[in-house]
C-alpha cells in the first residue's frame, strides 16, 4: 500500500451472506417501482431498489416546493429566511401551503436594503389571490415598492406606514385573482437603519374566493443579509407511513444539480450520485418551469404528408414561442401553457378550382370542401392586403375573417376541438405573374399559426378582444403538403406545478415465516470447519472464533460438548443477525484443546434442533495472562 495518499485509508469488511433464516425479502436488487402520480407534469422519479434488506414496506410521497435562498459571505448559498404558516388545522385551508419567502440583499445603491419576495400561491382547487397584505416591525422606513407584474397583471401598491397592500386586499373576492400560481416575485426597499434582525414580516395572503375563501397567514424572519438572491426549487421524499421527511431539499435533476450549494460546487454529478434511503435509489426526471415551445411534433406512423414546423422561437424570432411573445398577448398561465395538440387534416379539396380574375391575372382557388377541415380566422399578411384576398366575404376591407383549412385543431387535454389564427406569410399578388394555384393554407410557403384553445366556433375571432387573451403558442410551418388522414401531434413540456403534482410509491419489507425458517434449519452451518490454527478474520492472537451461521433471528442456545459429553461451553444468542460466534475458549474463559467437538443447538421457537461436528486443531498455546 503506498504511504501517502490524498485521502486516509478506510478499510470495509464484507460478509456475503444469504437472507436471514425465515425471512423473504421484498423487490430485489435492480427492481424498479411502480410509480403513481397525481397532477399533470410529464417524468418523474425512478426508484430502484438497491438494498432489499432495508426497505421498509412504508408508503412514500415525492413533493415539491421553492426555497428564497442567499449568498453569504462566505459564497454558501443558505437559506433566506424562515417561514412560519400560521395555520390552524382546525379550520378550512383553501390556500393550501401558500407561503410568503423573503430574500434580503445589498441594494446596488449601497445604502438600502433590497427584500426579493416571493410568493408561492398553492390552492386546493385552481383558484389565485386578490392581494397579499404585508406587516414591518413599527418603525420600519420602506422606502420604495417599484411596480411589477403579476400574473393576472399589475396589482395595485399602497404603502400605509409600517404596511404595504399590494392588489385588493379588503377580502372582497373578486373570484379573478392577480396573483397566480406558479411563483410571483416583487421587491420591497427598507433603510436598513429602520430595524434590526432578526426582521420579521407578517403577512396575509387574501383569497379571491373562486373556490372557497380562507386566507392564508403567516410570519416569515430574515435573519441575514445577503450578496446575491435566488429561488431555489426543490424535491423532498416523505415516508408517509411514520410522517418523516427522510431526503429533503434535493435539487439533483438528470444527474445535473440545479442549484449547488455553491457557485464553484460541480454540477454534473451523473445518475449515480443520487440519493439512497431505506433500501432504495431515487433519480428525478422532470421539468421546472413553463416550455418555451414544443418538446416534439410527432408525426403518426400512416401519415403520407410532408411537414416542416417550427416556430419564432426556433428561428430566434422572439423570446419563446408563446403567444404573449410573438402575438403581443396570451396566457401566462401554466395550467394552459402545458396543454398539447392534435391536428388532424379531415379537409378535403374541392374538386373544381374557382378563377379569380386579377387584372390580366388569374388565380385558381383551391377552396375546402364545406363539412371538411375546420374554420379558422385569417388575422393577416406579409405580402399582400388581406382586403384583396380571393376569399374575402367583404373584398376591399382588411378585416380579419374566417376560412376553410385543411385540418382540426384538437387540445388532447381538454378533449376538444379549438380555434387557430392564421397569417399568410409566404403567398403575394404582385401583377404579372399570369395564372397560379393560390390556397387558404400555403402548402408549399410559410403560413404563422396560433393556437387558440377556446371552444371552437366558426366565427370571426375578434384580434382586439378578449378572446386573444387565450392564446397560447405560435407555430411556423414552412411546408404543409398534407393529405387526407394525416395527424400531428404538438407535446409541450408538463412542468411540476408545486402543491398540485404528487408521486407515491411503496416498498416492500422482508417477510419472516417461521415455517420457512424450520425448513431452513439444515442450512445450519458453522465455519471454518476444521480450525487450523487461524481464521483469516481473525485480527491478532487474542481473537481467535469459529463462526455459526443461518442461525433464525429469535431464542437460539448453542451448546458444545467434547467427545466425552463434557459441556465446554453454552453460548445464547443475543443480538440480530444469522452469525454467532465461539471464542474457542470455555466457560472458564481458556482455550479449549485440540480434537472433535459437538455443538447442539437448541431453537424453542421452531421446535427443533440442530447437531453439527466441528474439528479444533489449535496452534501451540502460550498464555501469557489467565
Amino acid at each position: 500500500m503506498p504511504n501517502n495518499l490524498e485521502n486516509p485509508v478506510k478499510i470495509l469488511t464484507l460478509i456475503p451472506n444469504s437472507n436471514n433464516p425465515g425471512v423473504t425479502l421484498g423487490e430485489g436488487t435492480g427492481a424498479e417501482l411502480e410509480i403513481t402520480h397525481e397532477g399533470t407534469a410529464d417524468g418523474g422519479p425512478i426508484v430502484t431498489i438497491v438494498d432489499p434488506t432495508a426497505t421498509t414496506g412504508h408508503e412514500y410521497q415525492v413533493f415539491f416546493n421553492d426555497q428564497a435562498q442567499i449568498r453569504n459571505e462566505n459564497g454558501d448559498w443558505v437559506a433566506a429566511a424562515t417561514v412560519m404558516r400560521q395555520f390552524n388545522p382546525n379550520d378550512p385551508d383553501t390556500l393550501v401551503g401558500t407561503t410568503v419567502d423573503i430574500a434580503g440583499v445589498y441594494a446596488g445603491d449601497g445604502i438600502n436594503i433590497d427584500l426579493q419576495f416571493h410568493l408561492d400561491v398553492i390552492h386546493h382547487y385552481y383558484g389565485w389571490a386578490d392581494g397579499v397584505t404585508l406587516t414591518f416591525p413599527v418603525g420600519t422606513n420602506i422606502v420604495e415598492v417599484p411596480p411589477f407584474e403579476a400574473g393576472g397583471g399589475s396589482p395595485d401598491i399602497e404603502i400605509i406606514g409600517n404596511v404595504v397592500k399590494l392588489g385588493v386586499t379588503d377580502d372582497s373576492q373578486t373570484q379573478a385573482g392577480i396573483f397566480h400560481d406558479g411563483g410571483e416575485d416583487w421587491n420591497i426597499v427598507v433603510d436598513p437603519t429602520s430595524y434590526t434582525l432578526p426582521l420579521s414580516v407578517d403577512w396575509i395572503v387574501h383569497d379571491d374566493g373562486y373556490a372557497g375563501g380562507q386566507n392564508e397567514t403567516g410570519t416569515t424572519v430574515v435573519e441575514e443579509i445577503g450578496y446575491a438572491a435566488r429561488v431555489a426549487e426543490h424535491w423532498n421524499v416523505q415516508d408517509v407511513t411514520t410522517g418523516e421527511v427522510v431526503l429533503l431539499e434535493q435539487s439533483v435533476i438528470n444527474g445535473t444539480d440545479l442549484y449547488p450549494p455553491r457557485d464553484d460546487s460541480p454540477t454534473e454529478l451523473g445518475l449515480d450520485a443520487a440519493p439512497v434511503i431505506d433500501g432504495f435509489q431515487i433519480n428525478m426526471s422532470i421539468v421546472w418551469g413553463a416550455p418555451v415551445d414544443f418538446s416534439t411534433l410527432t408525426e403518426d406512423e400512416d401519415n403520407e404528408g410532408s411537414y416542416d414546423i417550427d416556430s419564432y422561437y426556433a428561428n430566434g424570432w422572439a423570446a419563446t414561442a408563446k403567444a404573449i411573445d410573438t402575438w403581443g398577448a396570451g396566457t401566462t398561465e401554466l395550467a394552459e401553457l402545458q396543454k398539447d395538440y392534435e391536428l388532424r387534416f379531415t379537409g378535403v379539396y374541392e374538386e373544381t378550382q374557382v378563377e379569380h380574375v386579377i387584372g390580366s391575372d388569374t388565380l385558381f382557388v383551391w377552396k375546402i370542401q364545406e363539412g371538411t377541415g375546420s374554420i379558422a380566422t385569417l388575422e393577416g399578411s406579409r405580402l399582400y392586403d388581406i382586403a384583396d384576398h380571393p376569399m374575402n366575404p367583404n373584398p376591399g376591407s382588411s378585416d380579419p375573417f374566417t376560412i376553410g383549412i385543411p385540418f382540426e385543431v384538437w387540445s388532447i387535454d381538454d378533449e376538444k376541438q379549438i380555434n387557430i389564427l392564421v397569417y399568410d406569410r409566404g403567398q403575394d399578388l404582385d401583377p404579372g405573374f399570369g395564372s397560379k394555384d393560390w390556397y387558404p393554407f400555403n402548402p408549399a410557403g410559410r403560413m404563422y399559426c396560433h393556437f387558440l384553445p377556446t371552444d371552437y366556433h366558426e366565427t370571426v375571432v375578434d384580434v382586439n378582444g378578449p378572446e386573444v387573451d387565450n392564446l397560447t403558442w405560435n407555430t411556423v410551418w414552412w411546408e404543409t403538403d398534407w393529405v387526407n388522414g394525416d395527424v400531428l401531434t404538438f407535446q409541450y413540456d408538463n412542468p411540476i406545478v408545486k402543491g398540485s403534482d404528487t408521486y407515491g410509491f411503496n416498498t416492500t419489507a422482508e417477510a419472516y415465516s417461521s415455517d420457512i425458517a424450520r425448513n431452513q434449519v439444515d442450512e445450519i452451518n458453522v465455519f471454518p470447519n476444521p480450525y487450523y490454527g487461524i481464521n483469516s478474520e481473525e485480527i491478532n492472537k487474542y481473537n481467535r472464533f469459529v463462526t455459526f451461521n443461518h442461525i433464525p433471528d429469535g431464542n437460539v442456545k448453542v451448546r458444545i460438548f467434547n467427545l466425552a459429553g463434557v459441556l465446554v461451553r453454552t453460548i445464547d444468542k443475543t443480538d440480530e443477525g444469522q452469525f454467532m460466534r465461539w471464542d474457542l475458549a470455555n466457560e472458564d474463559g481458556l482455550p479449549v484443546a485440540s480434537g472433535l467437538y459437538i455443538a447442539y443447538i437448541d431453537l424453542p421457537d421452531l421446535g427443533t434442533t440442530k447437531i453439527l461436528k466441528l474439528a479444533i486443531v489449535q496452534e501451540q498455546q502460550i498464555l501469557d495472562r489467565f
